[in-house]
């Protein structure tokens, strides 16, 4: 768990350092729309990943904790009770393999368009349901392998489905497109290809992963203490 943290905040770091670089030499002038709320920045815009709606924040937090504790440990009933909130649950062999070809991981995944929702319906309908289905377009699933489930890994896929159930923005296809891209493959000739109007249009996408990495360690270390 630490380790994935460590990883992310890594990644985090490289594009807060590209982002300040560039925020000097150009005038990003960005719009955020997230339902009702928008938002512009100019030249002196940051990469301030904490959202402003820190009350609704501390619902999903509570909402999450409330969930996983119910029965925290046991895999297979946590997964019931997520199939209660009106979600898909499938658990498919070789899913971190089969997923890879279309950039995604095991988890929760937010709804997808075109190629890729097209791809995951198959895989999914086929696997999961033994029939053949082809939409353009793919409802908001979580994804599993048949093997053992990490505790904390599962939290904190189920810390982004009470997120997006809660419409916490950063679930935008076009930004978690953007933001896959770049975390699959971290070179220097992408990062050098960014704008900081491209960084501040994944902030709410990294501001939702690092919070459902920080909720997995927060039950890691209480289970240490």
């Amino acid at each position: 768990m630490y380790q994935i943290k460590k990883v992310f905040l890594n990644f985090l770091l490289m594009l807060k350092n590209i982002f300040a670089k560039k925020s000097k030499n150009e005038k990003a002038e960005t719009v955020f729309t997230s339902g009702s709320r928008k938002s512009a920045i100019g030249q002196a815009a940051s990469l301030d990943i904490k959202n402003k709606n820190q009350e609704l924040i501390n619902k999903v937090q509570n909402e999450s904790k409330e969930l996983v504790k119910q029965y925290y440990g046991d895999t297979d009933k946590t997964l019931e009770l997520i199939k209660s909130k009106n979600i898909r649950v499938c658990r498919i062999p070789n899913a971190k393999k089969i997923l890879g070809y279309i950039n995604e991981k095991p988890g929760f995944i937010a709804p997808l368009r075109n190629g890729k929702a097209i791809f995951l319906n198959f895989v999914l309908s086929f696997l999961c349901d033994k029939k053949l289905v082809f939409k353009k377009t793919s409802d908001a699933v979580f994804v599993f392998s048949k093997k053992d489930i990490d505790k904390f890994y599962l939290a904190s896929q189920i810390y982004k489905f009470i997120a997006y159930s809660n419409n916490l923005p950063g679930f935008e296809y076009s930004e978690q497109e953007k933001f896959k891209k770049l975390y699959s493959k971290p070179d220097t000739a992408a990062f050098d290809r960014l704008t900081a109007g491209d960084i501040f249009a994944i902030k709410e996408v990294i501001a939702r992963e690092s919070e459902a990495a920080d909720f997995a360690l927060s039950l890691n270390q209480e289970e240490q203490a």
